[in-house]
């Protein structure tokens, strides 16, 4: 989703965001039903292609750049440094390509700036819609993601202005409870794949 560009970071939005693993993805969506949780827009196929900064190393800044394809339709997105705590909570910023923009263009684009392909992440989401609750418009949206190589897992998020996501964490914390969901996970879908591809490669090596 598009986030907002205001200069005043007491109404700029940011992504806050829990995810878990899931061992029983039947059992998981049986939850989300009984607490009126209602699915929206298609199957979506997704593959995000994460890049290299020539200047700046994004793993020691934990920021990320990313082209993310989605049912065929291309986006541009960046993800600022996450703060520290259980939820991750960070800002987000997503710039579709205009229609008709050949993907090999753009990737040739950021290769000629230096920028390197690190990696590319493949995923299935289903999304679906939790009613609202504490006075917001909308509630929290909750996907289940199918990753190629490292399995299920289910991400809860809100868009938050900045000077309410105290509110958006202990929103995101009381669904999490209702859903019987723990141990919270802080690495991304990119760090556990890279991760999982290391420890199969020194197995394999052995």
């Amino acid at each position: 989703m598009m986030h907002s560009q205001s200069t005043d970071d007491t109404t700029r939005s940011t992504e806050v965001e829990l995810k878990f693993r899931l061992t029983d993805p039947a059992e998981f969506l049986k939850r989300l039903e009984g607490i009126g949780a209602e699915r929206f827009g298609p199957v979506e196929v997704h593959l995000d292609e994460y890049w290299a900064h020539p200047l700046r190393d994004f793993k020691a800044t934990k920021e990320a750049l990313r082209i993310r394809s989605i049912n065929g339709e291309h986006r541009f997105t960046y993800k600022g440094p996450p703060r520290e705590g259980a939820a991750k909570i960070r800002r987000e910023i997503e710039l579709p390509f205009t229609p008709g923009t050949p993907l090999q263009e753009v990737q040739e684009f950021l290769s000629l700036l230096g920028f390197t392909s690190v990696a590319r992440v493949a995923k299935i989401r289903r999304c679906f819609r939790v009613p609202a609750t504490s006075g917001r418009n909308t509630g929290p949206v909750v996907t289940i993601d199918r990753v190629n190589e490292i399995g299920m897992f289910t991400e809860l998020e809100l868009v938050s202005p900045a000077n309410d996501i105290a509110a958006a964490v202990a929103d995101l914390a009381k669904l999490a409870e209702k859903l019987e969901l723990n141990d919270p996970i802080r690495r991304s879908y990119l760090t556990m794949l890279l991760e999982h591809r290391s420890l199969r490669q020194k197995a394999e090596s052995r």
